[in-house]
């Protein structure tokens, strides 16, 4: 009995010490002489930066065993690239972190939607990319919320009218092209619940 007890007090500690360990990690950039909404959409931003850093992970190992080295070594700067947004927010260059982020993970699904067509379906990322500006900016930028608005649209109608992009499509097999449509729609629900 006391070793129970023990045991669920030392899981509600542990859960106690990461939720504060991640809330000091997606805090970075925020100072109490901000608005309280500048300091939640910087937290925003590192949350979908972190996430979507994280979300991309599985597929390096994907598209490394489907034989597409190129693919999967593209991962690891887009990561790191992910994780600079929020170096960016840390040395409060905010609006430039929110503006890279966008481009870059646009840039990857243009990318990644054209290698492998529309069976991979990753160009779907551009619904969630859509309302992503609108999450990430107040009305004291709107034309950068315009702008970055525009970058997934003229990228999606792009890539309906011309498919491959100049790329050739790429055969995923069939076990890896599921798995890749299910992990984007995860990634996909995640960006348009923030």
């Amino acid at each position: 009995m006391k070793s129970s007890i023990f045991l669920d007090f030392r899981l509600s500690y542990n859960i106690c010490v990461m939720g504060k360990l991640f809330h000091s990690f997606f805090s970075i950039g925020t100072s109490e002489t901000y608005r309280s909404e500048i300091n939640r959409m910087i937290i925003v931003s590192n949350k979908l930066s972190i996430v979507f850093g994280f979300l991309t992970l599985p597929f390096l190992f994907l598209f490394n065993i489907a034989g597409y080295t190129l693919q999967a070594n593209l991962i690891i700067p887009l990561f790191l690239i992910l994780f600079f947004c929020v170096y960016l927010n840390y040395i409060k260059f905010h609006i430039l972190s929110k503006v890279l982020f966008v481009l870059i993970s646009n840039s990857a699904i243009y990318f990644y939607s054209s290698s492998f067509g529309a069976v991979a379906g990753i160009q779907t990322l551009y619904f969630g990319m859509i309302c992503l500006p609108l999450v990430l900016f107040d009305t004291s930028t709107v034309w950068v919320r315009r702008f970055l608005m525009a970058v997934p649209v003229c990228l999606s109608i792009y890539t309906e009218a011309f498919e491959s992009l100049g790329f050739n499509v790429l055969i995923l097999q069939k076990e890896i092209s599921l798995i890749t449509f299910f992990l984007v729609h995860i990634i996909t629900f995640i960006i348009i619940t923030f």
